[in-house]
């Protein structure tokens, strides 16, 4: 067996589930795609953490829904190639991290509680983030932010990056259950085994998608 057998998507998506953007990392599967494409009484908010040179999942996005789009990457200056000009202005990207604190450095750093600060923002209906690790510690601080509340996110996309020698199993497990104490249930995952067929190493990373069932703003729900 492996470790993400321990991490079932144990639970079901209430609508459809589709697979946004191109095939390996650029995309991200994403539960009630349809809902998401009906719904227009208020443009959708979405958070992207980790650009890099693939924003397909962005433009499908874009083309698909009303969704506003905020980029962070603290490696590179823009979205990718994908976005073309026509949705641009429904676009925003900061060359920032996303950490447990603010840093002020170059790039700077912030929390996601911060960066919801700056936009002027109480509520994010999609999350998609692929940091590279630093979720751990990126998610704990933003729950840290919101203990004995509603968290003020409707769904997360993310892959779950476990380093050998960085992370550990009971690390995950204890942020997982915490996840899970703020109504967040996985329905989806995707183990990534690139890892495996170029590296050689233990299957590391896989992609989950978490959907929050304490949410009463939920597009989901309503």
């Amino acid at each position: 067996y492996h470790v993400w057998e321990f991490f079932p998507p144990a639970f079901n998506c209430p609508a459809d589930m589709q697979r946004i953007g191109h095939f390996g990392d650029g995309g991200k599967w994403i539960c009630g795609m349809s809902i998401y494409e009906s719904f227009k009484r208020r443009p959708l908010t979405v958070y992207s953490f980790g650009i890099a040179e693939d924003s397909s999942f962005e433009q499908e996005m874009l083309e698909r829904t009303n969704a506003h789009i905020f980029g962070y990457d603290y490696t590179v200056d823009s979205f990718g190639p994908d976005i073309t000009e026509v949705y641009q202005n429904r676009t925003a990207m900061k060359k920032a991290g996303i950490g447990p604190l603010d840093r002020a450095e170059d790039p700077p750093f912030y929390t996601l509680e911060s960066l919801m600060k700056q936009n002027n923002h109480t509520y994010i209906d999609i999350i998609k983030m692929d940091i590279e690790g630093a979720e751990f510690d990126a998610l704990e601080a933003f729950m840290n932010n919101y203990d004995g509340q509603q968290l003020p996110v409707g769904q997360i996309l993310i892959e779950i990056h476990l380093f050998e020698g960085v992370t550990s199993v009971h690390k995950v497990t204890k942020w997982w259950e915490r996840l899970e104490k703020f109504g967040l249930r996985p329905v989806w995952a995707e183990p990534n085994l690139l890892a495996v067929t170029y590296g050689g190493v233990f299957p590391c990373c896989t992609e989950y998608v978490f959907i929050n069932t304490n949410d009463k703003k939920n597009i989901l729900w309503q």
